[in-house]
C-alpha cells in the first residue's frame, strides 16, 4: 500500500477491537491509513497536545481487518490499520487451524458414510 496517505509515524494510535471498550492495541501512525475515522482521531490527538485521546475510542474497520479492504475506502469512519508481522502470523495460523478442523470434520463425515 505504498503511496497511500497515513497518520504521522510518531503518533501512537489506540485502536479498540470491534464491539469492545476494553480490548485495544496501540499502533504507530505509519500503520494507520488515512480514513475519515483516522482524521477524527488525529484531530483529537492534536487537540490534547499529542496525547492519547482517552474519550475517543476508535475501532478497527471490521471489513478492512478481515479482508484487507473496505468498500468505503478513505471515507470509512473506522480505522484501517495494517497488520503487524505478528498479527499476520496469528491470522495465518488461525486460518490453518480452521482448514485442518474442517478437513477433520469432513473426514469424519466420509467415514460415517462409509460405515452405512
Amino acid at each position: 500500500m505504498d503511496g497511500v496517505a497515513r497518520l504521522p509515524a510518531d503518533m501512537v494510535v489506540r485502536c479498540y477491537n470491534k464491539n469492545s471498550c476494553d480490548i485495544f492495541n496501540d499502533y504507530p501512525g505509519a500503520l494507520v491509513l488515512m480514513t475519515e475515522g483516522a482524521k477524527v482521531y488525529k484531530k483529537a490527538h492534536e487537540a490534547l497536545g499529542n496525547q492519547l485521546p482517552a474519550k475517543k475510542r476508535m475501532q478497527h474497520c471490521a471489513h478492512f481487518r478481515a479482508n484487507d479492504m473496505c468498500r468505503l475506502g478513505a471515507s470509512c469512519r473506522f480505522l484501517h490499520v495494517l497488520m503487524t508481522a505478528q498479527e499476520l502470523e496469528e491470522r495465518q495460523a488461525a486460518r490453518l487451524r480452521r482448514a485442518q478442523q474442517a478437513e477433520m470434520e469432513g473426514g469424519a463425515d466420509e467415514l460415517a458414510e462409509d460405515e452405512d
